[in-house]
């Protein structure tokens, strides 16, 4: 895409009517990343083109994806995560729906204070899980139970610790997201939860 833009932005500025009248291209370009919500998409291909049109015009902006802060994927449950107990699992795949669906609610039609409140009765519904989850390694002699509550209060307050972040504008949403759906969600099940799975 970059390459043809660039193309497109040459075969312009060498028009007649560019030279005489001043008309230019600039272009936003970006590349999809795996299960990114299309919204997100779009918005880092427009953020794209207004760097282009901000930053002297008649140039190509590329959005990258390994740098942008609001790269807004979708995280679809995994079997692998299931632990066999239902109460967790019921618990975590909820948890994860409510979270795709405060992103897609955001890149809709949900303003800024909606999806922060949003996020707020998240994070009230995280910490429950989180207790609960430990009454269950407490029941089933987890040897590393005091560890793993120590894990979710840091995961709690860096997740408040952002939201509050987002209210100031210390932070984007997708910053705050990312977190949330990413470490917490993806990364938190797949890589701590598993390790009691089978004391459950």
């Amino acid at each position: 895409a970059q390459v043809i833009a660039e193309r497109i932005r040459q075969e312009v500025e060498g028009l007649e009517i560019s030279k005489s009248l001043g008309v230019t291209a600039s272009v936003g370009c970006s590349q999809w990343v795996v299960s990114e919500y299309l919204e997100s998409w779009f918005a880092r291909t427009d953020k794209a083109l207004y760097v282009s049109k901000n930053t002297g015009k008649n140039k190509i902006t590329v959005s990258d994806s390994e740098t942008e802060k609001d790269v807004f994927v979708k995280v679809y449950w995994s079997d692998s995560w299931n632990s066999g107990h239902p109460a967790i699992d019921a618990e975590h795949k909820n948890l994860l729906e409510r979270c795709n669906s405060i992103i897609e609610s955001s890149l809709g039609h949900s303003t800024y204070d909606e999806t922060l409140r949003n996020v707020d009765v998240f994070l009230a519904d995280m910490k429950k899980h989180f207790s609960n989850e430990i009454d269950i390694l407490r029941e089933r002699n987890y040897p590393e139970v005091d560890k793993h509550e120590v894990i979710h209060e840091n995961l709690l307050n860096k997740a408040h610790e952002l939201c509050s972040k987002a209210v100031n504008d210390d932070v984007t949403t997708g910053e705050l997201f990312t977190f949330l759906l990413l470490t917490v969600m993806k990364y938190h099940i797949n890589g701590e939860d598993i390790n009691y799975f089978d004391y459950l």
